[in-house]
């Protein structure tokens, strides 16, 4: 019974480590996403008021610069994402586990994670925007 604790217990830390990436690079990927569309209407209003080449060239530099990161975040994200499942598919039948409130969170997480993507890549492919 200690050897099934003491199991359960690394399970559940691992558990928690992995979802606790997850949470971090998703809320990443969400901040930057943000900052995309904060430079979009900088960079609009620029040249809405008619600014000076060097600003809207400089303003349209940081947008791009924020569009990376946030290629470079959805890869994080996406791999942690796939990570967390693999863990998660690894512990499914293991009502020790399943039966846990970090095991539940975790897959709540990984729905809410996955879900939102899904939305994101379908108003993507609605629309003709870089992000």
């Amino acid at each position: 019974m200690a050897d099934d604790d003491f199991w359960v217990a690394e399970v559940i830390k691992q558990l928690d480590i992995k979802k606790g990436s997850l949470q971090r690079l998703w809320k990443e990927e969400q901040l930057y996403l943000k900052e995309v569309a904060e430079a979009q209407a900088q960079l609009d209003k620029l040249k809405q008021e008619g600014a000076d080449g060097a600003d809207v060239r400089n303003a349209a530099k940081i947008q791009q610069e924020a569009i990376k990161m946030v290629w470079r975040s959805r890869e994080s994200t996406g791999q942690a994402l796939r990570e967390l499942n693999v863990f998660l598919d690894g512990s499914s039948g293991e009502e020790l586990i399943m039966n846990t409130q970090s095991y539940q969170s975790a897959l709540a997480l990984s729905e809410e994670v996955t879900a939102a993507s899904q939305a994101e890549i379908n108003k993507r492919d609605a629309s003709p925007s870089n992000v």
